[in-house]
């Protein structure tokens, strides 16, 4: 990994994709776009041929069987959504989660108690930063903050 000189600005991983050639991130884009709709082309065509052109007279019996399993799922829905509030009627079941000191929160993440303190006092956004083999908070003006969990030694 190369050094970071005095002054060079450190970019944030997430902007890494834009790294790559403008030709292949709008390749990308509009190959995404129209498969999508190639795909809802097809879907569309192959309905049309099911249930309008092969169909004849047997489309009544294609609706009925679709009304059918509409009935059914609404019905088995419907059920469960009855047997949970028999069930849960009247009962809080949300418990609350008991709160967590700077100092176990800290452990988590691998940053110190006093860190995670000031993270949280500090009323500014924290930009993610790799460099070093190593990921920091990052506030602007301010310290960095190195993120233990994250470090690739």
């Amino acid at each position: 990994m190369s050094e970071i000189k005095a002054g060079q600005k450190i970019e944030p991983i997430y902007a890494r994709k834009d790294d790559r050639h403008f030709l292949i991130r709008w390749g990308e884009k509009i190959f995404a776009v129209v498969a999508t709709l190639v795909m809802w082309a097809f879907l569309g065509y192959t309905l049309y041929n099911k249930l309008y052109v092969e169909a004849g007279e047997s489309l009544w019996q294609v609706m009925a069987i679709l009304g059918i399993g509409l009935l059914v799922s609404l019905l088995l829905l419907g059920s469960w959504q009855f047997y949970n509030w028999i069930l849960y009627r009247g009962k809080d079941r949300r418990r609350e989660f008991r709160r967590q000191s700077f100092e176990e929160v800290g452990n988590l993440y691998g940053i110190s108690a006093t860190d995670m303190a000031y993270l949280q006092d500090v009323r500014k956004a924290a930009v993610v930063q790799f460099h070093d083999n190593r990921y920091y908070y990052c506030i602007d003006g301010e310290k960095t903050i190195e993120i233990g969990m994250l470090r690739k030694d």
